[in-house]
């Protein structure tokens, strides 16, 4: 506490009150325990765990209110009796970032200079930082960056302008402005994401420019960017997916990348193409926010199926070349599935003829 994920309910999920209610009661036991022996606190935390009870009675009360009304007055006892034994500043700070990810109102620029009148370092941080994320698309780039900028911490500030950077290419691309898109993808840290962007750019410079010469420098620089990126699934699926984007106009080139791909895939261990999003986070001493964005793009078997129509030998023989024996036969079957299909579709016309 306090930190954010995003999760999708099951559909039909039905909250069980049983459990409801032991969570509550295990809380507040906790709470008690708290209250007769205090604990030291711990430095390395970003909360002292006092701090930590009261914000999940905080964030729990609404909820224990409507569902478990005879728990509420000890709630709110529990409430009261940690604040007395929270110093003055400590009771401030659980207030303060009991929603890390509430927008500041007015105009950006008026919820910047409010932020920095803040006193409190770690509390001027929060708020810029929730600023930056809330900014409009439409802001401009320089006025967010000098603004995120300001924030005292570097290691909050390098997170936050990350995915300011991440976020604000997204946008540019389905805005249509490649150029910008890619000057902003190019301060994104993280080169594996930075090549996934480049991938999304060149896609679209594909759809705009019948010459591909801006698609192939874009591809190109994914291609150097893959070479000095850390082997992830992100710079896997990268590489799969700019082989993809060579083969509709250079099948050697996309062979070669192909291979490439293969030799990072060979470096996973348990190489998982069922997950199509990146966690990204930013962690300040009182406050975490965590947000998983997705990256769509191929899995082996979809990738080389494709590329294997512009050349079937040369995607054959590479997929000969996983070390994975799963994954190799998986490839191999892609490859070679729409010429089963090719057959079928002869051999029932030899039944008829005959």
């Amino acid at each position: 506490m306090p930190s954010r994920l995003m999760y999708r309910v099951p559909a039909g999920f039905t909250p069980n009150i049983g459990l409801q209610r032991l969570l509550v009661q295990t809380l507040l036991r906790r709470v008690q325990e708290q209250i007769a022996r205090p604990a030291g606190i711990n430095p390395g935390s970003r909360l002292p765990e006092p701090e930590q009870m009261w914000l999940a009675l905080t964030r729990l009360e609404r909820q224990i209110a409507q569902a478990l009304p005879d728990l509420a007055p000890a709630v709110e006892q529990a409430k009261f009796n940690l604040g007395a034994q929270l110093p003055e500043a400590s009771q401030r700070r659980p207030s303060e970032v009991k929603n890390p990810l509430t927008p500041p109102e007015g105009t950006f620029l008026e919820r910047v200079e409010a932020a920095e009148k803040n006193p409190d370092v770690e509390t001027r941080d929060r708020i810029l930082v929730s600023t930056v994320m809330n900014a409009s698309p439409k802001e401009d780039i320089e006025t967010v960056i000098n603004a995120a900028n300001k924030i005292a911490d570097s290691r909050s500030r390098t997170q936050l302008l990350n995915w300011f950077y991440f976020t604000r290419t997204q946008s540019e691309i389905t805005g249509g402005d490649l150029v910008r898109a890619r000057s902003v993808a190019a301060k994104v840290e993280e080169l594996d994401q930075r090549g996934f962007l480049y991938v999304r750019i060149a896609e679209e410079s594909l759809k705009q420019n019948v010459d591909q010469t801006q698609a192939r420098e874009i591809l190109e620089e994914v291609v150097d960017a893959a070479a000095k990126a850390p082997v992830t699934l992100v710079s896997a699926r990268t590489q799969l997916n700019v082989a993809y984007l060579y083969s509709k106009f250079d099948s050697a080139r996309a062979i070669v990348i192909l291979s490439d791909a293969i030799k990072t895939i060979n470096r996973l261990e348990s190489p998982d193409f069922s997950r199509q999003f990146v966690l990204r986070r930013i962690e300040g001493k009182t406050f975490g926010i965590f947000a998983m964005f997705p990256i769509p793009g191929f899995n082996p078997e979809n990738a080389m199926k494709e590329i294997a129509k512009s050349d079937f030998d040369g995607t054959l023989y590479q997929a000969s070349n996983f070390k994975n024996k799963p994954l190799r036969a998986l490839t191999t079957l892609a490859v070679i599935e729409p010429c089963l299909k090719v057959s079928r579709r002869n051999l029932k016309g030899t039944r008829r003829t005959r």
